[in-house]
């Protein structure tokens, strides 16, 4: 037996209902066939948007597209920290005065 309580009882068994008209509900169907959709289109598409643009590049555009990215990447990461770091300075000032 789960517990001897009486209402924790009724709510384990509404649980357990729930579960039972999960799958048949409208929103976890629709959340299924979503899911579906993303996976199929990951399988077909696996490099995402990028294969896109890249489909009509040279393996050279291709290179130079993808380090394009990186270093955009490396220099948003670097202005994060940058401004990280400015706020921690800030603070440091203000308790310190």
């Amino acid at each position: 037996m789960y517990c001897l309580r009486k209402m924790t009882l009724r709510a384990y068994i509404s649980l357990l209902k729930l579960e039972d008209q999960l799958r048949s509900h409208q929103y976890f169907v629709r959340a299924a066939q979503n899911a579906v959709q993303c996976y199929i289109s990951l399988f077909d598409n696996p490099g995402g948007a990028d294969s896109e643009e890249m489909e009509g590049m040279t393996e050279a555009e291709k290179k130079k597209f993808r380090n394009k990215q990186r270093k955009a990447e490396l220099k948003a990461q670097k202005e994060a920290e940058d401004k990280k770091a400015q706020a921690v300075q800030e603070i440091t000032k203000k308790g310190g005065k």
